[in-house]
């Protein structure tokens, strides 16, 4: 069951289009970083010339369940029988067993990278080298993870402050390359969060925004629901065809259409939208000069 997991929910279709064009899937450039180590058995086997399907599905479910459930082994690890152990137990247990059912959200790798980071930050001797590799790994990667690094990336950056000024109950920095690899953690943790801010305010991926959706202008006789603004109108969805301009109006109520689109402005071009049938309706004036209640009828 397990070497199926990551074909749940969205995992199958980053599976195919990653087999289909021999290369990464990358949908939200904040993420890049989370979708290249999640893709990157798939890849690499690839590459290697795996043209086993049973194989890749695999490998597919290994990127997205293994190697984050290997950097929560690394932080459990790192606080073995110390008093923060039980604290990750429970961090695990909030997270990992309850929203990674769906191993293809990059929150996993996110969610993994931070608990690795602050468990060696709270380690009370002193940092060796690896570890000092291992947290600016740790630290570059989760700038382009997940957003939720907006109130996580303050909380890595205090505990590195922390660290770094030799608060009580928790190791301080003695050495010089480890006061320096805390200050340029400090760096990369900030700007992590303000990447996740700006990708929170300004989405690369519109419809997960309040920019995603574009009024219906009365006058197009293509009216879309969503807007792609990356692609500068290149691709559009067409709208949620209606029947009527009451039917009209209740799209427009709910949300579906702009409010630009209102019952009276869309009477002069409702018939527009009703495809090769329109002349066999009865919207062939306006529908507020009808009289009566409009039709609901479907087009015959």
């Amino acid at each position: 069951m397990q070497a199926v997991r990551g074909l749940y929910a969205d995992g199958s279709f980053y599976l195919l289009y990653t087999l289909h064009n021999d290369d990464f899937f990358h949908v939200n450039p904040t993420r890049y970083f989370a979708e290249i180590v999640t893709q990157l058995p798939v890849v690499v086997a690839m590459h290697s010339g795996v043209s086993d399907t049973a194989m890749l599905i695999r490998l597919h479910s290994v990127g997205l369940v293994v190697i984050p459930l290997g950097l929560w082994v690394g932080a459990l690890m790192a606080q073995w029988r110390r008093p923060m152990l039980w604290a990750l137990v429970a961090m695990f247990a909030v997270t990992q067993l309850n929203s990674g059912f769906m191993a293809i959200g990059e929150y996993n790798l996110a969610y993994a990278l931070v608990v690795l980071s602050a468990a060696l930050l709270l380690r009370a001797r002193a940092l060796r080298w690896w570890q000092l590799v291992v947290l600016v790994t740790t630290a570059v990667l989760a700038t382009l993870s997940y957003e939720a690094l907006v109130y996580l990336g303050p909380v890595l950056i205090a505990l590195a402050v922390a660290r770094l000024m030799g608060v009580r109950g928790i190791g301080a920095a003695r050495s010089w390359a480890e006061r320096a690899a805390l200050i340029l953690l400090c760096v990369v943790y900030t700007a992590a969060t303000a990447v996740a801010a700006w990708s929170i305010r300004d989405p690369r991926v519109p419809e997960q925004g309040p920019r995603g959706r574009r009024p219906v202008d009365a006058a197009d006789p293509r009216p879309t629901a969503n807007h792609l603004d990356g692609d500068r109108g290149a691709r559009r969805r067409p709208a949620p065809a209606y029947r009527t301009v009451a039917h009209a109006g209740r799209l427009r109520h709910r949300g579906v259409l702009g409010r630009a689109a209102s019952p009276r402005r869309m009477g002069r071009t409702v018939a527009a939208f009703q495809g090769p049938h329109a002349h066999r309706t009865r919207l062939g004036r306006p529908a507020h000069r009808r009289r009566g209640r409009p039709s609901h009828r479907r087009p015959s």
